[in-house]
């Protein structure tokens, strides 16, 4: 077993303070200049109507005319209720702000940064998780932190339907405890690891990658059918930091996933056996850095480069120049 590496836990409380900074800074503007940047989500809901009553007849709702024309629905006859129209129409359904959702991410990566040294004790401390190559704080931490950054790219983009918000919500935050209880499969105890829950941790691993492909098939589809709507009207298409926030946190976030598919391989194939493999993986080491100490500062890297960029992108583009939306 190599050394315990404490410079992890200075690591880490130097990325829980840059967080505290971007925080700082974030909340400075949303007071400073009033930052209110609010929209409400919506659903659609299913109207019946009756198909020929003399309120619906003088209505304009058919009528290519009216401001918002409804496509006329077929008349559906029913057994004993008489007949009806069906056609669906749009309702408000809660609201996101921008404001408080980019300030989450760095506020909560803060807080859990900076208790995790201090969480566990004896032979659970910080440390030693490392070394067991498991921190089920950074899921748990990730769950939350991540699903606001969806959220944040997802007001941007404008998604107002309430349950594509809800799919890439909760979609992002399982995906994160998928990667927890992967880990946890992988757990090293005393040097060795059950080899009977490999496959289990790997289909945990690769449901997380699935999740997350729907997350992001949500996210570009909209972005491409917002630039291809203004391509066919003349309008403008969506800004450049629109664009580099939607690559940047694809990227990002496969990121943290190709860190797992890495370190489960080294795991699976390299650390519970005496074999040699590319880049230098062999029992204990990777990439010629001990395996666990590699593992947990790329993740505590990437954590810190994705909230700062998404907080900066947002604040240059959106928070400066907007000020505020009515």
């Amino acid at each position: 077993m190599e050394p315990r590496n404490t410079t992890i836990i200075l690591w880490n409380f130097i990325a829980a303070t840059a967080h505290l900074i971007a925080f700082a800074v974030l909340a400075y503007f949303v007071v400073d200049y009033e930052i209110q940047l609010e929209r409400n989500l919506s659903t659609k809901i299913a109207v019946w109507e009756k198909a020929y009553s003399a309120v619906n007849a003088s209505q304009c709702k058919w009528d290519d005319g009216c401001a918002n024309p409804v496509p006329k629905p077929p008349v559906i006859t029913t057994a004993n209720d008489g007949e009806f129209r069906i056609y669906d129409t749009d309702t408000e359904y809660g609201s996101l702000s921008l404001a408080p959702l980019v300030l989450s991410f760095s506020a909560l990566s803060f807080a859990f940064q900076f208790v995790r040294p201090s969480v566990g004790w004896g032979e659970s401390d910080y440390l030693d998780e490392v070394e067991r190559r498991i921190n089920w704080v950074r899921w748990v931490e990730y769950s939350f932190s991540a699903t606001t950054m969806i959220l944040a790219v997802a007001f941007v983009l404008n998604i107002q339907d309430v349950g594509s918000v809800a799919m890439l919500a909760t979609s992002t935050a399982v995906t994160q405890l998928f990667g927890l209880v992967g880990e946890l499969m992988l757990e090293r105890k005393q040097g060795n690891y059950r080899t009977d829950l490999f496959i289990p941790a790997w289909i945990a691993h690769l449901s997380g990658w699935i999740l997350q492909f729907g997350v992001f098939f949500t996210i570009f589809v909209s972005y491409f059918q917002s630039v291809e709507k203004a391509a066919s009207n003349g309008g403008e298409s969506p800004p450049a930091f629109v664009y580099a926030i939607v690559l940047s946190m694809a990227i990002l976030f496969g990121s943290f996933g190709l860190v797992q598919t890495v370190d489960f391989v080294h795991r699976t194939m390299y650390d519970n056996k005496e074999a040699n493999g590319p880049c230098g993986c062999r029992k204990n080491r990777c990439c010629g850095c001990v395996a666990h100490d590699a593992f947990e500062l790329t993740y505590i890297g990437l954590s810190l480069t994705a909230k700062i960029l998404l907080s900066t992108l947002v604040a240059a583009n959106l928070f400066l120049d907007m000020g505020t939306e009515e």
